[in-house]
Order: structure tokens, then C-alpha cells, then sequence
């Protein structure tokens, strides 16, 4: 309202009240746009008028340092493209967005939208959702969103803002259904279950040892008796060898007899 009036953005019968204080001499405050205050008569009336409020030299060029910090300040949210968040159901889980701030003299102001279609509706919190925030230096903080007990219809897209300008990605939370696994009941003979594998195990192991005994057994006795037959089958070669060899010699041994006695009775003929 002051920055309006002064600036001719209000009806005359304000801007009217607000006259600027010009001192006779140089002084400190000569450049800190003071407002004139007027002399009042009234603590109930007087006091509390618009001009004799917003005249107050405490007032004025605090609310000016605030518009000026307020236009230079600004703020960057930032969340990485397609960010994705997987959680089992009825689990906890945090999300989060970077937020720096620029120029500004003041809190964050933080809070979180879900996306139903193009409208970013904002979350209302309770005990199913929190917000958190963490500074990581003096002008840069996270901001956490935690799912406490998350639930399938906590499933979607959510966004992070600082303000009413500043908005970052989109980040996808998808909530999940563990799958169940067969467990052996509990009934105080857990220990028998580990004792029946165990035992299965070595069983098996055994079993499996004896197999290739086996078998190394029943290959090395067929290479053996098959060994033992072609070294029978080579000796009788061998024997029949010798055997037809010797018959030959007996039989030229017996020619040679033959054609002896043949030349000796020839020569005794003559």
C-alpha cells in the first residue's frame, strides 16, 4: 500500500497522506526516503491514522529494505529429469528437491503439489505425509517429502516449489507389491529343517561320489579286458606266424633231403 501510494497507484485521498521528509540540511538519513509525520493530538485517533503510522521513521525504510530485497531475491529449484522413486508398500520413503536462494533474507517457502493430469494439486499434511527441510549452507537447503506408511494410492507424479514461481520436475513415485516367498512354518523345530537339508546334502553327495566310483570301475575293467583281448589276439598271431614259418623250414629242410639222396644215388650209380 505505501509503495503504491507513493508511486500514484492509489486514489488521491492516500496518496495525499504521505508526504516525504526533505531535511534543511545534509544528513545521514537524508537517503533513507523517510516520510514527514504529523503532529497528532489524539493517542486513540491521532496515533493511529494512516499517515502518522506509516510516517514512523521505524517503519518506512524497513518496509522499503523489505521490497527491495523482495525484488532482488529469487529462487532455483533443482530436480533431475525423470526421477523415479521405487518403495514397497506400507513402507517409508523420502523424496527430495535442492532449493537455493538468491538474494533473499528469509525462510524458504517450501511445499509440495501432486500432478492430477496438467493441475498440481498441493498435498495437505498429517500424519501420512511430512515435510522436512535440511540446510546444506547458508542459502541452500533440501526439502524431504516423507511417505510414512506408504500406500498404492500415494502412486504419481509430485512436484517441489519455492514460493509461487519456482517449480521444479516432475518426480515419479511408484509404489510397489513384494512378492510373497514360502517360508517353512515356525512351530519350535526350526533346527530339524537345517538338520534335513544338511543331511540331504551329504546324502546327495555321497550318492553322486558312488556313482563316479562306478562308473571309473566298470570304463577301466572294459579297457582292461578289451587290453587283455587284443594282446591274446596278437600272441596267436604271433603263434601262427611261428607255426607257418616252421612248417615252410620242415618242408625245404625235407626237399633238400630229397634232392641229397637223389644226387647220392646218382652217384653211386655211376
Amino acid at each position: 500500500m505505501v509503495f503504491k501510494s507513493i508511486n500514484n497507484r492509489t486514489p488521491p485521498y492516500l496518496a495525499d497522506l504521505l508526504v516525504r521528509d526533505v531535511p534543511s540540511r545534509s544528513l545521514r538519513s537524508s537517503d533513507l526516503a523517510l516520510l514527514t509525520v504529523p503532529r497528532t493530538r489524539s493517542r486513540l485517533k491521532g496515533d493511529r491514522a494512516f499517515a502518522a503510522f506509516l510516517g514512523l521513521p521505524t517503519f518506512f525504510p524497513c518496509f522499503l529494505s523489505f521490497l527491495e530485497s523482495e525484488m532482488n531475491c529469487y529462487s532455483l529449484v533443482r530436480v533431475p529429469r525423470n526421477t523415479v522413486f521405487l518403495a514397497p508398500v506400507m513402507s517409508v520413503l523420502k523424496i527430495n528437491c535442492t532449493i537455493t536462494l538468491y538474494g533473499c533474507h528469509r525462510n524458504p517457502r517450501v511445499s509440495w503439489c501432486k500432478l492430477y493430469g496438467d493441475v498440481c494439486t498441493s498435498l495437505n499434511y498429517s500424519n501420512h505425509l511430512r515435510n522436512e527441510w535440511t540446510n546444506i549452507t547458508e542459502h541452500e537447503g533440501m526439502t524431504f517429502l516423507v511417505f510414512l506408511n506408504i500406500s498404492m494410492e500415494d502412486t504419481g507424479f509430485y512436484r517441489c516449489k519455492e514460493g509461487d514461481m519456482s517449480i521444479g520436475h516432475a518426480i515419479n513415485v511408484t509404489v510397489t507389491v513384494p512378492t510373497t516367498v514360502h517360508t517353512p512354518p515356525n512351530d519350535g523345530l526350526q533346527w530339524l529343517w537345517y538338520f534335513v537339508y544338511i543331511c540331504s546334502g551329504i546324502v546327495g553327495l555321497v550318492f553322486i561320489v558312488m556313482i563316479v566310483s562306478f562308473l571309473y570301475i566298470f570304463i577301466r575293467q572294459d579297457l582292461q579286458v578289451k587290453g587283455d583281448s587284443s594282446k591274446e589276439k596278437l600272441n596267436k598271431d604271433v603263434y601262427m606266424k611261428r607255426e607257418n614259418n616252421l612248417g615252410r623250414n620242415q618242408a625245404q629242410l625235407e626237399e633238400l633231403i630229397l634232392l641229397w639222396k637223389l644226387q647220392t644215388n646218382v652217384t653211386l650209380n655211376i
